[in-house]
């Protein structure tokens, strides 16, 4: 399901791509954390390398319906 990331609730699993019925690799997985408000983003890390973090803006689409 294609969302906006301020949607998404803190610590559920999200994509950044479309992988449709296909199992979705291990490493395009992300976790959103918790909202940044200084610089207006939001906190995700990777599912299997929490060392891998970004920031995205809650305006981003992501795809939440996955099997990993």
């Amino acid at each position: 399901m294609k969302m906006k990331l301020k949607d998404v609730k803190v610590n559920e699993y999200f994509t950044l791509k479309d992988y449709g019925e296909k199992d979705v690799p291990e490493k395009a997985v992300w976790c959103k954390g918790n909202y940044d408000r200084s610089s207006k983003t939001y906190s995700c890390y990777k599912f299997y390398d929490v060392n891998h973090e970004n920031f995205f803006k809650g305006t981003r689409e992501v795809f939440t319906d996955l099997t990993f």
